[in-house]
């Protein structure tokens, strides 16, 4: 049995619902959160490609990540990563 580490990421849908899929697969923690300190940086930068977008570590969520985007005078959370270990078993 090995542990892996599945990152999810749930995209919010017209209807108001979010549709969650696995959106990678990393062998240990650190290279799952590595990506995930790359996707914050990359919304969070000032290079204004992202301007009205944010990236938010919701409070005591460590291995969790909200991708918001400004709608008139607060942000709405579009995408949502989250970290979870899993065991795979060889057969």
């Amino acid at each position: 049995m090995q542990r892996v580490q599945v990152m999810t990421a749930a995209e919010l849908q017209k209807d108001g619902s979010f549709i969650k899929q696995i959106h990678a697969v990393y062998a240990s923690i650190e290279s799952a959160r590595a990506e995930m300190q790359r996707i914050a940086d990359t919304f969070n930068s000032e290079d204004g490609l992202y301007k009205d977008w944010r990236a938010e570590t919701p409070i005591g969520q460590v291995d969790a990540l909200s991708l918001e985007r400004l709608e008139g005078n607060h942000y709405q959370c579009q995408t949502f990563y989250k970290i979870r270990p899993y065991n795979v078993i060889a057969e």
